[in-house]
């Protein structure tokens, strides 16, 4: 309500402002009713005629200056006459606000009257005459003029506004002013409404969100309830299920459980049949070896190296339960098409290629046992170069010293293990043990210690009764694994190698490591002295494959010939001829343990190379002679009681010098060999294994 009173004026105005409008008749009428002597008439139009717009712009017009009005310029408002004379100007002190009237209607009207015609159309009207006060100086007529226009009459009652001595606001600078303030008012209204449209509008969007949650809050409730119902059925479909699972789970218990006991008696029938088994294959082997001992044949294994290359391999068949190895040799037949021909040998064992070493040495275990029950035992390692021999025997190079390479030791280490855990341990039923080594080689025919500091000393054969000892052969007591393996490296280093077209690494020399036992039980005053000879022989080679010349030609005729010897006695012992065990040192050194009364194993090595197909025909046939020979029955070498027993605080060793010629026996002990070779006392073994390892660096004789 506030903002309509306020506008009401303006709308007032607008309506009195037509020139057609009652209040401008009204007021022109007013003005013809005046006395003619009050109005002045501008003879001139002035240029302040149009500053109407610019209020407050013309002074206040001096008292008693002559004032002219234009006779329908100006409105006439209804204001009380100044006093003063005729012609002069009134002097209003202050100016007032137009009075406003209501109609019957409600509205409001705004007295006086505003002229619509252009303020310059005053200066074209002639003076009105009869008593009328003309200006005579221009510049007083304009300012007349000028007062006149913007002076604005207080009411319809004044007669004329020349009278007044002070400028009035006119009705067009109210009208502006109301104008003005209206269009303050509009526009602050209008803000106030563009902000409550604002308002109205994030309201709405606001309503919009939360109709759209809504909506989104009902369409989730649908689909949270049709979910809630799809998982209650599937809940109730799980809980069927759930129900016969249980169930099925009862009954498969009950049927597990009877399985069970199915499988724990057959685990048990099983492992009663594994024990039968194991004892069948002991009663084999024990009959098989006894058989074996009767006859006195030799025992032979074939292995087959693992490739070293990419070369083409040789094609092998296994039969028999690994004693029967098949070489498939690519050949023609009579029509001249390829073919593959077969070449069958039968063993007492045969190692695939990859046969490890642990598995080889169970197999020659009973051999070693003999040993420990007073057999003489020789294991010895044939085949041509780089077939595989000394790994056999020994291991790679630097298995003592490289970490991780225990699983890597051949038969050497193996044995002396065993023999060493055999005598620490509780079934030796009132048995003592002592061990002795020695090692040597055969290099172009002659013997050498391997094992010695003095390099001067020479090597030879004393035989008698068939019994062969060798002079200044170094023999060491031991009583630990690790001894021995100090003695195997330092035996290794010292052996002669070298390399050939066939072989990086090859051995150009016979290796024979010999233990010695010497038992006594205290119970039955029985003793015994028993030796195992591990014989590593130098591979077979052919010189134009070799590619050998100078040093390496003599060594490699030198291994050919005694290997040839070598054969030629197995040969006459399958014969029952005469062996001439002296035509080489290696079957000279060997006739004991050749001969009948020990228990021999050979191992023939081979490639997997066709290349080397040949060689390995020839290799598998001089085996299989060498398994046809019969040695005779197996003696074990116990001399009966009636000495006294040998303990090892009574034990000792004497050193005999082959030049005194005695060669008197100790008493519990075999006859010593003479020299250097002769038997240490246990507490020397420290002070020799010191002075051999100063000679680890020594070259070997190449």
């Amino acid at each position: 309500m506030a903002d309509e009173e306020k506008l009401l004026p303006l709308k007032r105005a607008r309506r009195t402002s037509s020139p057609s409008s009652s209040s401008t008749q009204v007021g022109a009428a007013h003005d013809r009713n005046q006395p003619r002597q009050q109005q002045v008439v501008a003879t001139k139009p002035t240029k302040q005629s149009h500053n109407r717009t610019q209020p407050g712009a013309l002074d206040q017009q001096p008292q008693g200056e002559p004032t002219t009005k234009k006779p329908t310029a100006t409105a006439t408002t209804n204001s009380k006459p100044s006093s003063g004379k005729t012609g002069g100007v009134a002097h209003d002190p202050a100016p007032k606000k137009p009075k406003t009237t209501t109609t019957d209607k409600g509205s409001s009207t705004t007295s006086g009257t505003t002229d619509s015609r252009p303020k310059s159309s005053a200066s074209t009207r002639k003076p009105i005459s009869g008593g009328a006060t003309v200006a005579k100086d221009k510049p007083n007529a304009a300012a007349a003029t000028k007062a006149a226009l913007l002076k604005k009459p207080a009411s319809r009652a004044v007669a004329s506004a020349a009278t007044t001595t002070q400028k009035k606001p006119t009705e067009s600078e109210r009208l502006k002013v109301d104008l003005t303030k209206a269009k303050e008012l509009a526009e602050e209204r209008l803000n106030n409404l563009r902000e409550k449209e604002g308002q109205l509008q994030t309201t709405l969007e606001q309503l919009k969100e939360a109709v759209e949650d809504l909506e989104q809050t009902r369409l989730s409730r649908d689909g949270f309830k049709k979910l809630s119902e799809e998982r209650l059925s599937e809940l109730t479909t799980l809980q069927e299920e759930y129900e016969t699972a249980q169930k099925q789970l009862q009954e498969a218990m009950a049927q597990i459980e009877q399985h069970t006991n199915t499988i724990t008696a057959n685990e048990q029938l099983i492992s009663e049949l594994k024990n039968k088994l194991h004892e069948s294959e002991e009663e084999r082997k024990r009959i098989h070896n006894k058989w074996q001992e009767q006859i006195g044949s030799i025992r032979v294994y074939c292995r087959i190296r693992p490739e070293l290359s990419d070369k083409e391999l040789a094609q092998f068949q296994f039969e028999q339960d690994y004693r029967e190895v098949i070489i498939l040799e690519p050949s023609k037949d009579v029509t001249g098409s390829p073919t593959l021909k077969k070449h069958p040998f039968l063993f007492d064992k045969v190692f695939p290629k990859m046969t490890t070493q642990e598995e080889v040495f169970q197999e020659i275990a009973p051999l070693v046992q003999s040993v420990l029950d007073g057999y003489h035992c020789c294991i010895f390692a044939y085949g041509q170069t780089g077939s595989g021999k000394t790994f056999t025997m020994e291991g790679p190079p630097n298995v003592f010293s490289e970490e991780g390479a225990e699983t890597l030791r051949g038969v050497i280490p193996r044995a002396m293990e065993y023999v060493f855990q055999y005598k620490n341990s509780k079934n030796l039923q009132g048995w003592t043990y002592e061990f002795e080594v020695s090692c040597m080689e055969i290099y172009l025919d002659e013997m050498h210690d391997l094992l010695a500091l003095d390099k001067s000393a020479k090597l030879s054969i004393l035989e008698k009764n068939q019994k062969v000892t060798i002079t200044n052969l170094s023999t060491i007591k031991v009583s630990t694994p690790a001894e021995v393996y100090e003695l195997i490296s330092l035996s290794a280093k010292n052996r002669a190698r070298a390399e050939t077209l066939l072989n990086a690494d090859s051995s150009r020399s016979h290796c024979i490591f010999q233990l010695r036992v010497r038992a006594v039980n205290n119970e039955t005053m029985q003793k015994f002295n028993s030796v195992l000879n591990l014989v590593d022989l130098a591979g077979s080679e052919r010189i134009e494959e070799s590619g050998v010349t100078g040093q390496r030609l003599a060594e490699a005729k030198a291994i050919n010939l005694s290997l040839s010897h070598l054969s030629q006695v197995i040969l006459n012992i399958s014969k029952n001829a005469t062996a001439t065990f002296r035509a080489s040192k290696l079957t000279h050194v060997l006739r004991e343990y050749l001969s009948a009364g020990s228990k021999v194993l050979m191992f023939v090595n081979i490639s997997p190379m066709r290349s080397d197909t040949n060689h390995t025909i020839n290799s598998l046939t001089f085996a299989k002679n060498v398994r046809e020979c019969k040695l005779g029955p197996a003696r074990r070498q116990v001399t009966e009681s009636g000495q006294q027993p040998l303990t090892a605080a009574a034990t000792t060793t004497t050193t005999t010098s082959s030049s005194s010629g005695s060669n008197k026996p100790t008493p519990g002990r075999r006859p010593a060999a003479t020299g250097r070779g002769s038997l240490r006392p246990a507490n020397t073994l420290s002070s020799s294994l010191t002075l051999r390892a100063s000679s680890l660096s020594a070259t070997t004789r190449l």
